[in-house]
């Protein structure tokens, strides 16, 4: 599990949590962690972007990734490199922006553990970074979207092209474009049971079009925002719930998108909000 201490550590903080229960999370959280290993290369200038496109999904340059966003950070700050990195909506940004969705990586036996993340974790990590103001975390987090692969980009990408840009008013509700799919029995059997990973190996290569024309219905317009969000929190609560009912552990990838959720917290909302305008 990676990079979970920050996330444990920070929620609970949240809720109130006393200093020997922080560090009993922190305990539970560390034995899995690997040693820091001084890196042998030279860091690479990733300023140039023509190098920056050619390490991406390489977790080898983690460290690379991560010295290149602490830099862009104490020289631009936060937002300006959010907006230039991730929203801009040139292929430079797109690239990083599909990312924080989080492919599969490529396993590596280095340092960090958070390049091991393999489902939304990227923009999770980011999340909580804005949440608690802490450059070093934000930076952590565009570094490992940097590490991850981009497959689910078709997906994304090809949405929002079919659903006419960013920013259109949305008309259809969650609860709507599920029972949308369930209606729809090649998209709802696209996934099987044997698939290394369910999107990728199942709905995105059996059933595409079907999945793109639901993505592509799912839009925010700026005066959304808020109603949308909570739209999200509570349809997938409630997905979450029901499913728990049925088998004795909720799957990672249920909890990762409720965490995903919840870190939409005031300062990422402001960020798409300017993206919405």
């Amino acid at each position: 599990m990676p990079d979970h201490i920050v996330h444990h550590i920070l929620t609970i903080y949240a809720l109130g949590a006393s200093p020997s229960l922080i560090q009993t999370a922190y305990n539970q959280n560390a034995n899995y962690q690997r040693p820091v290993k001084l890196q042998e290369r030279k860091t690479v200038d990733l300023s140039d972007r023509a190098k920056f496109k050619k390490y991406l999904s390489n977790p080898a340059y983690y460290h690379d990734y991560l010295v290149f966003f602490q830099k862009e950070i104490d020289s631009k700050g936060v937002e300006a490199v959010l907006n230039e990195h991730v929203f801009a909506g040139d292929e430079h940004a797109d690239r990083m922006f599909v990312r924080m969705f989080a492919g599969e990586y490529k396993p590596l036996h280095i340092a960090s553990s958070l390049i091991r993340t393999g489902f939304l974790h990227p923009i999770i990590h980011l999340g909580f970074g804005l949440e608690y103001a802490q450059n070093a975390i934000v930076a952590e987090g565009l570094a490992g979207a940097a590490c991850h692969d981009d497959w689910v980009g078709q997906y994304l990408l090809a949405a929002e092209k079919a659903a006419g840009g960013v920013g259109k008013k949305g008309s259809k509700s969650l609860k709507e474009l599920l029972d949308e799919i369930y209606a729809d029995k090649k998209l709802s059997t696209a996934a099987h049971w044997e698939d290394g990973n369910k999107i990728r190996d199942g709905i995105i290569k059996r059933a595409p079009d079907e999945m793109i024309k639901i993505g592509s219905q799912w839009t925010v317009s700026a005066d959304q925002l808020e109603e949308k969000t909570a739209e999200m929190i509570n349809a997938n609560s409630m997905f979450t719930n029901l499913f728990s009912k049925s088998v004795p552990l909720t799957p990672s990838s249920l909890l990762h998108r409720w965490s995903a959720e919840s870190t939409q917290n005031r300062q990422v909302r402001l960020l798409l909000h300017a993206l919405c305008q």
